[in-house]
C-alpha cells in the first residue's frame, strides 16, 4: 500500500513542493509513481521498471525512495524485501 501523505512529504522533503504544485507535468509524473498502487501485485516490479527508465532524471531521488519503501532494490534477478 502507497501512502499518498508519505510520497507528498518525501516530494517536500525533497525541495519539490513548488514545482509540484506549479509544474502539471511534473505532478502527472509524481503521480504516476503513486498510480503504481493500483496494479497487481505481480505487475508493480515491471512497472516501477519502467517508470524508472522513462521519467525525467531530477525524479530519480523520489523513485530511490519509493523503490526502498514499497517495491525493494532489484538484486540481480530478484528484487530484495521493501520496507513495507
Amino acid at each position: 500500500y502507497v501512502a499518498p501523505c508519505s510520497i507528498q512529504r518525501k516530494v517536500q522533503d525533497l525541495g519539490f513542493k513548488t514545482t509540484y504544485e506549479q509544474d502539471p507535468v511534473f505532478s502527472h509524473h509524481v503521480n504516476q509513481i503513486a498510480a503504481l498502487a493500483f496494479l497487481q501485485p505481480n505487475d508493480v516490479s515491471q512497472g516501477f521498471d519502467d517508470l524508472y527508465n522513462s521519467l525525467p532524471q531530477i525524479l530519480r531521488p523520489l523513485l530511490d525512495y519509493f523503490e526502498d519503501t514499497y517495491v525493494g532494490r532489484n538484486r540481480t534477478q530478484e528484487r530484495a524485501k521493501p520496507m513495507f
